[in-house]
């Protein structure tokens, strides 16, 4: 297994269309992020007694492998509901972007194995559980469209819009031209190409509002909800 985290520019950055399409990134959990809810100026001690419990935890797991886990008859039926709600969502998708998705139908029951096993030590799969893990799931799945539809794209056009939709979100949905253009680091060619991309899409409206301080009023950029 591998655990990693990076920055969303980088990320973007390096990610080409194969990686995506050829099933790689697939075999991913995404677990996107704008906020960053810890800021420690020095890290915290390691937690040995954590560690050596986590450690003996791995060692009971190991006994496990050579059981085979099944499902009970609730925990079934539940599954093949969601299921199906799955693949309706799953042909909504932008076709560039479903290889990211399709492997979590498999890693829906690899989570509720990971929680039954540890949680209760049983071979079988409970209703409860079940529900668990398709909770968790769909929140990977939600996650995973976010990254999709703010940060990932395919072509510099739609790279830089959304990259100022992104920051208007931040901006709680509305902010100068100014300051967008300033932020998005484009020039005012590819900005006003940009804008009126997404002026026509519907997707920002303009407006026009006196800022502190000033006699003029400004245009203001509003991302329509």
């Amino acid at each position: 297994s591998i655990l990693s985290a990076t920055t969303s520019d980088w990320f973007i950055e390096s990610v080409k269309n194969g990686d995506i399409q050829g099933g790689f990134l697939g075999r991913f959990l995404f677990v996107h992020s704008k906020k960053k809810i810890r800021d420690d100026a020095i890290p915290r001690i390691a937690d040995k007694e954590k560690r050596s419990e986590l450690i003996e935890e791995l060692k009971r797991l190991n006994l496990l492998f050579s059981h085979e886990v099944t499902l009970s008859v609730g925990a079934r039926k539940l599954y093949e509901t969601w299921y199906r709600q799955f693949i309706a969502k799953f042909s909504a998708i932008h076709s560039n972007f479903r290889s990211l998705f399709a492997r979590l139908t498999i890693y829906c029951l690899k989570i509720a194995i990971v929680i039954e096993t540890c949680e209760t030590g049983a071979f079988e799969i409970s209703e409860q559980t079940m529900k668990e893990a398709i909770t968790k799931t769909n929140w990977l799945l939600n996650t995973t469209k976010e990254l999709c539809e703010d940060d990932l794209s395919f072509t510099k056009q739609e790279q830089m819009e959304k990259k100022v939709i992104a920051y208007l979100k931040e901006c709680e949905g509305k902010q100068s031209r100014s300051r967008v253009l300033h932020h998005s680091k484009l020039s005012s060619k590819e900005f006003n190409g940009v804008l009126q991309t997404l002026i026509e899409k519907e997707t920002v409206n303009l407006a026009y509002e006196k800022e502190d301080g000033s006699h003029k009023p400004s245009q203001f950029l509003v991302l329509k909800r």
